[in-house]
């Protein structure tokens, strides 16, 4: 009976992550949506920021907060990787770093970004089954640079030479009914 107990237990805490540290708590439950759960005993200017694995601030707002607030934060736009959420409401600062993963959809597409040089890319895309899918190219400050649209019936490869666009990074994303199904950073 308890080992039942603890097998149950054990199942649940997998299927939702919860970071809890003084009045914050952030709530993830593997559909691309964080919830920041904050309560305070007074009004407070509440700072939240967001940031990627290169430690490069990717969001930010400030909640004006009299005792307490729930933000969802929808991930579903970003790569792959992990995050940190930092939490600053003038009285300390609260740090939770997670590793985000998208979400499974019953689309079956591979996608391959292999960088040949600075700024040249081969994207390659395999799928079992027809596929209309989007693609997108963004630079390292959020510009979407290309996009467009591809009929798959089992393979598809482009080469990408981005010359023209001065960026440190670019990411990749391939959508299918208007849902991200893949994304790479490089």
């Amino acid at each position: 009976m308890k080992t039942k107990l603890i097998l149950a237990i054990l199942l649940t805490v997998m299927s939702v992550a919860v970071f809890a540290k003084g009045n914050t708590e952030v709530v993830y439950d593997s559909t691309s949506v964080f919830k920041v759960f904050y309560t305070g005993k007074a009004p407070a200017n509440v700072k939240i920021s967001i940031f990627n694995a290169k430690g490069k601030k990717i969001f930010s707002e400030t909640i004006k907060s009299k005792e307490g607030f729930v933000r969802p934060y929808n991930m579903n736009d970003m790569a792959e990787g992990t995050y940190k959420f930092e939490i600053n409401d003038g009285n300390g600062v609260e740090v939770y770093e997670f590793d985000y993963s998208l979400p499974k959809v019953a689309n079956n597409v591979n996608m391959k970004v292999q960088k040949m040089n600075e700024n040249k890319f081969f994207l390659m895309l395999s799928t079992t089954e027809k596929t209309t899918v989007e693609i997108k190219i963004v630079n390292d400050e959020g510009t979407e640079v290309y996009k467009t649209t591809e009929e798959l019936t089992s393979q598809f490869s482009q080469i990408f030479n981005l010359n023209a666009v001065d960026s440190k990074e670019y990411t990749f994303s391939i959508y299918a009914d208007n849902k991200l199904i893949k994304s790479t950073s490089l």
